[in-house]
């Protein structure tokens, strides 16, 4: 009779234990991420230019910056704008004055070869949007076209190159 005891003691003690089992869900939510390598980033090197002293009327001599795509390797283009503001100094001076240009080659696809006048805005006629493959670094020229009239003094601008989204 102690054995039968001990056995229904038992019984009683795995039934309790089962009812503490977790219920199984027909239906379980999971959480997923993903980091996506950005296809698109540019650099921009050097900052700065310096046209010298070029004298009114003339030219000055070019400088240039070397705009690189650092994106991954995925991303066959990016595009970005270049565009800028008037000069400030001794009198005025526009933002056309300013003329940049990129040359065509197997990685990189300007809208223009010949210098292009800078504006302020980048979604109108005359700003080029230039095709810039991954890992592809492309030289960008600028020079400042001096107006016969124009004050001597020091002047400055500040250009902006963005990238605008991939191609």
């Amino acid at each position: 009779m102690n054995k039968i005891k001990k056995i229904i003691a038992l019984a009683s003690l795995l039934v309790a234990i089962g009812s503490l089992v977790p219920v199984v869900l027909s239906q379980v939510d999971i959480t997923a991420s993903v980091n996506v390598q950005k296809t698109c980033g540019i650099t921009v090197e050097p900052t700065s230019l310096d046209f010298g002293t070029p004298a009114p009327g003339t030219t000055s001599s070019p400088d240039s910056v070397d705009v690189t795509n650092t994106g991954g390797s995925g991303q066959t283009e990016c595009r970005y704008t270049i565009e800028g503001n008037d000069w400030s100094g001794q009198g005025p001076l526009g933002v056309g004055a300013t003329k940049y240009m990129c040359t065509d080659s197997s990685s990189v696809d300007c809208d223009t070869d010949a210098f292009t006048a800078l504006t302020t805005d980048t979604v109108g006629s005359g700003v080029d949007f230039l095709g810039l493959d991954a890992s592809t670094t492309a030289p960008v020229d600028f020079h400042v076209v001096i107006p016969s009239n124009q004050l001597a003094g020091i002047y400055s601008q500040i250009i902006t190159i963005t990238l605008v989204d991939p191609a």
